[in-house]
């Protein structure tokens, strides 16, 4: 699969060093290094290998150890039993890219990459931790042709006022009073 990587240099670095970790049978081929900037591509084909999916917006990883942690622990258990899921993160600003943690093949990316798996009409199944309103965007028109399952946690669906305790400022209640709002409107809508 062709993968695409970019990198923030910290400011100040004299010297880069590259390291390619090549996993399994085949080849790998770096076709370009590009140092500057580089403009992100639309996939044209993600696929999966899998009937079931399982999106969120966030996946552990090396670098991100603890970010939706259960999810991970979820998919761990469903390979126990059996079950195999491709895994999808979904983020606003993601460039299209694949990595492996903990023996899990995950696939990262924006709502283009997202739009493009679904396109392929390959899973039968959809399960989806911390629905937002970009992955309801694309879902809900599949809801004829898939079965959508959403785990709901709490923190994504409750009103603002419910952890009013995490606002200290005027300022922070009036941002989490819209952002509630939004939450509540997709929600009704879901």
């Amino acid at each position: 699969p062709q993968t695409e990587h970019v990198v923030q240099i910290p400011a100040g670095a004299v010297t880069v060093r590259l390291g390619f970790r090549v996993v399994g049978p085949g080849t790998a081929t770096v076709r370009a290094v590009v140092f500057g900037s580089a403009t992100p591509s639309v996939p044209t084909h993600v696929f999966g290998r899998h009937d079931l999916l399982v999106l969120s917006n966030i996946y552990p990883s090396r670098e991100e150890l603890y970010r939706n942690a259960f999810v991970h622990r979820r998919v761990i258990e469903y390979a126990k039993q059996g079950i195999r899921a491709d895994v999808f993160s979904v983020r606003a600003t993601n460039a299209l890219g694949y990595y492996e943690f903990d023996g899990v093949d995950v696939v990262r990316g924006d709502k283009h990459a997202l739009r493009s798996l679904l396109a392929t009409e390959q899973h039968r199944t959809i399960l989806v931790h911390v629905l937002d309103q970009m992955m309801w965007e694309l879902l809900e028109a599949q809801l004829e042709q898939r079965r959508i399952l959403v785990w709901i946690h709490g923190a994504e669906i409750q009103p603002w006022h419910r952890r009013s305790f995490n606002y200290t400022t005027p300022e922070e209640v009036a941002a989490a009073k819209q952002a509630s709002e939004a939450r509540v409107a997709l929600w009704k809508r879901v």
